[in-house]
């Protein structure tokens, strides 16, 4: 049973739990295991609505663009609101100084099930600032969209969420006083993939960590945990990605000199991932895209990646902060 709470479009959705379906999984997990209570969910999803709490058998659902003004971490003043509504972090430079460049870190996923608005705001990497220049700005963005996240891509619901998320960038970048090439933008896993998609997008520098470009393991694997599918986005990612690379190969081949590597992307092919990406980018890559195929004995899976590869990721961040050329092509490394 739906109860709504506002106008004709509410700010609050109360799903109640009467078959006794959810219970005390919460109705993340309850989705993932039942297809009626996933229809709900992705339904919910598609018209705005993400859920933020269940208590009693009750699963509360709320507006996205009512979501600033009700989260406690944008309302005590821990994250801001941009005028495109994307909330975020800026950290100033710790030295007091002008900032030289602007690293913009994307969220991965966390834990899937929870469903506090958090989810959408892991704190990758906090220990970013001990490794990177002191004179850098460091912006985190939310990824507020779809179930558990809009991997920074449109969602069904948020058409234009990609250019609203540019925009918060360029509007940052320009208040910086900085140039696209000062821009980096960073991620694993879901980060990954917008900092893949919005350094192409925009021109520029970036360490990517394992983007996820096609969804067909997720769906099929582990019965879509990402709630992918179901109509929350407009386009797969295989699309999206697919068309990005192929059109930006077309303005690389256009211009009259061969860029230098300004994409790092981190890969592994003890990863499940590696396929996609492979086939991705592998094939005739880009000439500003260098791909590193990194092997560690305690890669396992695709979420080990990142954690087994972080001396890689500083290293190639420090490199694009300081104007070190990163070597050109697709090569292996052993990273023990």
């Amino acid at each position: 049973m739906l109860e709504r709470y506002g106008t004709d479009r509410p700010n609050f959705i109360h799903v109640h739990d009467g078959k006794g379906q959810v219970g005390d999984h919460g109705i993340l997990k309850a989705a993932h295991l039942n297809s009626e209570i996933r229809r709900t969910v992705n339904a919910l999803a598609q018209r705005g609505y993400y859920v933020y709490h269940t208590t009693d058998g009750v699963s509360k659902f709320v507006k996205d663009e009512h979501i600033p003004k009700m989260w406690h971490s944008v309302l005590n003043g821990a994250y801001s609101v941009s005028d495109e509504d994307i909330v975020h972090i800026v950290e100033e430079p710790s030295a007091g100084v002008s900032p030289r460049k602007l690293i913009v870190v994307f969220s991965s996923i966390g834990d899937i099930f929870n469903e506090g608005l958090f989810r959408y705001f892991t704190r990758n990497y906090q220990s970013i600032r001990k490794f990177v220049p002191q004179d850098v700005a460091i912006l985190r963005i939310a990824d507020i969209g779809g179930v558990v996240g809009g991997f920074y891509l449109n969602t069904t619901y948020r058409p234009d969420n990609a250019q609203r998320i540019s925009a918060l960038i360029e509007n940052k970048r320009l208040q910086l006083g900085l140039t696209k090439d000062d821009v980096i933008t960073y991620g694993a896993s879901k980060g990954a993939t917008g900092a893949l998609f919005h350094a192409v997008t925009n021109g520029y520098k970036s360490v990517s960590v394992e983007p996820i470009v096609n969804d067909h393991h997720y769906e099929t694997a582990f019965g879509d945990t990402h709630f992918t599918g179901g109509g929350n986005f407009p386009a797969t990612k295989e699309s999206v990605f697919g068309s990005l690379i192929q059109e930006h190969k077309k303005r690389l081949l256009a211009r009259s000199e061969v860029p230098s590597p300004r994409i790092a992307v981190i890969y592994s092919e003890q990863s499940p991932q590696f396929r996609y990406i492979n086939e991705l980018l592998g094939s005739h890559p880009a000439s500003d895209i260098s791909l590193i195929n990194v092997t560690h004995p305690n890669i396992k899976d695709h979420p080990d990646v990142s954690p087994a590869s972080l001396n890689l990721t500083a290293t190639f961040l420090n490199m694009l902060c300081y104007g070190f050329t990163m070597p050109a092509g697709n090569f292996s490394l052993r990273c023990e």
